[in-house]
């Protein structure tokens, strides 16, 4: 009984415009027929009619709408487990070996932190932090995880995520040469030494480690990073922000997370890129992949090309002066085609598959 009164109550609209004079059984499986319509009309996620409110898609018009609060809250918190519990293990790991380290002696410490162990023991740790932050921030939400996350299949396919991974790879060499311009003339300080001694602990990894490498540089950042500054955070944002100031804001976070003003001068506009990318595939899986080919791609580059016994020999001194500038000013033109295409593309996939106003 309690079933009947129910399923009255919810179909009682589409009940009322039914003949009084018709069977009542009849008359409820009319109005539930005229709801289902109703729902596949306004539901363009695809989601099965009947669909709980919470279950749709962040993007959707009756989808819910998370609170930006707890976006920023998740990034900043997600952010800090994982960088504090890399560092608690790279200290019991390096105390484990050495012993106790002396924290007076910088000379000391700075070599101990340039020990490749020690290294993929504080980089492990620092993505496995993030991911599972993201994993229990977004398990948490009312939402299903892969739902909160947008880690499902992009608008447009896969075509599309390729026209991305090429354009973004096109920005990312033109932001290196807009850093290494910057530096060039002083604008810019040098990397800090925690980076300086990440590179050189890279350049000189034997090929023995070019697999675990791409593991622990490539794919767990781009899993980890992905799901919780453009899962978690950015949409979060988009659900309640202007796209521009969650996208910014997103790529703010994801850039002060490496911990170091040069390095983050890069990432900010890659930040922005992949976020742009994420609002309008409606999934973090381009992101995913961007960040995978970017990241292995350096890796190979400074393990095989970089001086160091995993290379093949140093390579050719930068250019200096004007022919940077100018280095610049070609690749941006060359690049500049293809970034406005995928945005075009972007553009016209959005609005074809966009969603009506509530």
């Amino acid at each position: 009984m309690a079933v009947v009164v129910r399923e009255c109550r919810a179909y009682r609209p589409g009940m009322r415009d039914a003949d009084p004079e018709r069977p009542f059984l009849e008359r409820l499986r009319t109005a539930g027929a005229k709801t289902a319509e109703a729902g596949r009309a306004a539901d363009p996620t695809g989601a099965p009619t009947g669909t709980p409110s919470a279950h749709l898609p962040w993007w959707s018009p009756d989808g819910p709408r998370p609170r930006w609060q707890t976006a920023l809250l998740g990034g900043v918190g997600g952010a800090a487990f994982g960088f504090v519990a890399s560092a608690i293990a790279g200290g019991v790991y390096l105390a484990l070996r050495y012993g106790p380290p002396s924290f007076s002696d910088v000379d000391a410490m700075s070599a101990l932190a340039r020990e490749p162990i020690a290294m993929a023991v504080t980089v492990f740790v620092a993505q496995v932090g993030l991911g599972v932050s993201a994993l229990v921030f977004a398990a948490a939400s009312p939402v299903p995880w892969r739902t909160r996350l947008a880690i499902v299949r992009p608008a447009g396919g896969f075509g599309v995520v390729t026209l991305i991974v090429a354009s973004t790879v096109a920005i990312h060499w033109v932001a290196g040469m807009f850093l290494f311009a910057l530096k060039s003339v002083g604008w810019l300080p040098p990397i800090g030494e925690e980076r300086a001694a990440f590179a050189e602990i890279v350049s000189s990894l034997p090929n023995a480690w070019v697999a675990p490498g791409l593991l622990l540089i490539g794919l767990m950042p781009a899993l980890s990073e992905e799901a919780l500054f453009r899962g978690f955070v950015l949409t979060g944002l988009l659900a309640r922000w202007p796209a521009w100031a969650a996208i910014g804001l997103s790529a703010a976070m994801f850039a002060a997370s490496h911990l170091d003003f040069t390095h983050a001068v890069m990432m900010l506009p890659m930040g922005c890129w992949l976020g742009y990318a994420v609002w309008r595939t409606r999934s973090i899986v381009p992101g995913m992949v961007c960040h995978l080919v970017i990241n292995g791609a350096l890796f190979l580059l400074v393990t095989l090309v970089m001086p160091g016994p995993g290379g093949t020999g140093p390579g050719p001194p930068p250019p200096a002066g004007p022919a940077v500038w100018l280095g610049l000013l070609l690749m941006a033109a060359l690049a500049s085609p293809l970034v406005l295409a995928t945005v075009r593309v972007l553009e016209r996939r959005a609005h074809e598959t966009q969603p009506p106003a509530a």
